[in-house]
């Protein structure tokens, strides 16, 4: 899903930026998984963490914000799930399985107004700003 949306992103843009996804598998892993990688990144790159917020956007900022041993990220936190910006039913998908789950994400992912969710959704915004490599305001 956020490679789909990454690519139509920098392809409405017409730009030609690279972009590295790694999947931590789970939250409590992100910042292990974070802190491992980027002494692999090129100097001048941020990372973008995308993250659910799980009902408690705040709580999960601070998770990250204590568990980061370095300054160079950008924080997206969907609240309560990345599938908001899809318009999906978690509940739903999670009845579908895996791989449908997956399939329903992209296929979604696919036909976003990605304009419209610019609009109305603060964190989209902060996340087509930062694969942009536009100024994102705080982490």
């Amino acid at each position: 899903m956020i490679a789909t949306l990454s690519e139509r992103i920098l392809g409405n843009a017409g730009s030609n930026r690279s972009i590295k996804i790694m999947v931590a598998m789970g939250k409590i892993t992100i910042s292990r998984v974070a802190n491992a990688l980027w002494k692999t990144f090129y100097s001048a790159s941020k990372v973008l963490i995308v993250v659910d917020g799980d009902g408690d956007p705040t709580a999960t900022k601070d998770m990250l914000v204590k568990g980061l041993e370095f300054n160079e990220w950008i924080s997206v936190i969907p609240n309560p799930s990345i599938e908001v910006w899809l318009d999906l039913d978690v509940d739903q998908l999670r009845k579908w399985g895996a791989k449908n789950r997956i399939e329903q994400s992209r296929l979604a992912a696919n036909k976003l107004d990605i304009e419209e969710l610019v609009k109305r959704d603060e964190e989209f915004a902060r996340f087509q700003n930062a694969i942009l490599g536009l100024s994102v305001a705080g982490q």
